[in-house]
């Protein structure tokens, strides 16, 4: 039973194939497609555990390459659950490469839906909007900046992780089923960019087994994160690691691959189970923190014994700011080991965000693996919310604001003790034709609400 035309039209961005029309061929036309329906009519069209697992065996037993996973929403506890496991075990296990949707509920921060933006496993694919899709797919009269989405989901997740992995095209006009008839259709989300991800995937795997290289899907994703292309409008908790590039992603997987790259990642937890440090509310960043990081190699299981017993990496930490203090370095052998990190939040600005990450890369001894990037990262996410209490009349405002097309002002709050309602107030007095929406978001222990 049809639960509606989305998954063709996902299908045909990443691997449609029109001979006598190539110019409407998806990104790999060469691939191979299996359809899965895992939406339930019963349900609108929403999947159900039941189905994603099912469907997920099945990709399993029949060894595919790439799975799409145009689908999610909000979840309480990120990263857990058997769904989740069964995405983690067709990774690791089986060596499937896991490609899904961030979500659509942006531009707020700490948007990002389950699996895509939420799991360790996932590659989550926020949606670009490129000058030139402004004029060809939405017919505008003039070029604006490329940008986000505005309702592409934001990082960082709350449990501390990125979030986004990296950006892609989010809108495409091609193939819907025939019963609608239509030929094809506009539609966009990040349930299209996610599948632009998915058919670039395929395009490098086609590659690669061409010239017999062998790969994993951890070094895929780090290499799509090391070679993503970060440009002057870049957001690290929007874009993620930046816009996708295929050709440079390919060139660094020749490079690099090698067995101790090609089957070991790397598990960092901070605290008790946070993927990253996320300090967004008062009592956060009043004062110095002390936190513990974790770092783990994880091996697929195909890696033999020799390989975990002789694994032994020295690792360079760096950073991008001033307010974080770090250790310069740590050795890593195949068991956790631990070190501390110092927050000074003090310092910084309020009413906004504050992002560093660190970038953890192979030591400069290792000549040769400098320009393989960062193997893993600590994301640090820090907001210092205003504070709006009885000396400032429980008010705030902000004038003489220039508003920009897709563009997102933020402001953060610290909500007073006993405040149950806010009212906004939203004026112009100097523009005949503007048009803004505001976007509210409040976070609970463990859960954001918007």
């Amino acid at each position: 039973l049809l639960s509606g035309s989305h998954g063709t039209h996902v299908a045909g961005i990443a691997a449609g194939y029109f001979p006598e029309e190539p110019e409407r061929n998806g990104i790999a036309p060469g691939a191979q497609i299996i359809s899965l329906i895992i939406g339930d009519g019963r349900l609108n069209a929403m999947e159900t555990g039941t189905a994603l697992t099912r469907a997920i065996n099945y990709c399993i037993e029949r060894k595919v390459d790439v799975i799409n996973y145009s689908f999610g929403e909000a979840v309480n506890w990120p990263n857990e659950g058997q769904t989740i496991a069964a995405i983690s075990a067709a990774v690791n296990k089986h060596g499937i490469i896991f490609v899904s949707a961030a979500g659509n509920n942006g531009p707020c921060l700490s948007t990002v839906g389950c699996p895509g933006g939420t799991t360790k496993s996932c590659i989550g694919v926020g949606a670009f909007l490129s000058s030139s899709m402004m004029t060809t797919l939405y017919s505008l009269r003039e070029k604006l900046p490329a940008t986000l989405y505005p309702w592409s989901s934001r990082g960082p997740c709350c449990d501390g992780a990125r979030g986004v992995c990296i950006s892609a095209p989010g809108a495409a006009i091609t193939s819907v089923p025939r019963w609608t008839l239509n030929n094809s259709q506009l539609l966009n989300g990040t349930s299209m960019s996610s599948p632009h991800v998915a058919g670039a995937i395929c395009c490098i795997l086609s590659g690669l087994k061409a010239e017999k290289i062998k790969y994993s899907p951890f070094i895929v994703r780090r290499a799509l994160e090391n070679t993503a292309k970060v440009t002057e409008f870049h957001e690290p908790l929007s874009y993620g690691y930046g816009l996708l590039q295929v050709d440079y992603a390919y060139e660094y997987i020749r490079k690099f691959t090698r067995p101790e790259n090609n089957d070991v990642q790397y598990k960092v937890t901070v605290g008790s189970n946070g993927r990253g440090v996320y300090l967004r509310e008062l009592h956060e960043v009043e004062r110095c923190r002390e936190i513990c990081i974790s770092i783990e190699p994880e091996f697929r299981d195909s890696a033999d014994n020799d390989e975990k017993a002789n694994f032994f990496k020295r690792f360079t930490l760096v950073c991008n700011v001033d307010w974080i203090r770090h250790p310069s370095g740590i050795m890593l052998m195949n068991y956790k080991r631990q070190f501390n990190i110092k927050i000074d939040p003090k310092s910084l600005e309020p009413d906004a965000v504050h992002f560093a990450e660190s970038l953890i890369q192979i030591s400069a001894y290792d000549a040769e693996a400098i320009d393989e990037g960062p193997l893993w990262r600590v994301p640090v996410t820090v907001i210092v919310p205003r504070i709006v209490g009885k000396p400032q009349g429980y008010r705030f405002s902000v004038d003489n604001v220039t508003c920009k097309t897709a563009f997102s002002r933020r402001h953060f709050i610290h909500v007073p003790v006993g405040a149950n309602a806010a009212g906004q107030f939203i004026s112009n007095f100097l523009c005949l034709y503007v048009g803004c929406s505001f976007f509210g978001l409040f976070a609970l222990p463990n859960v954001i609400n918007f």
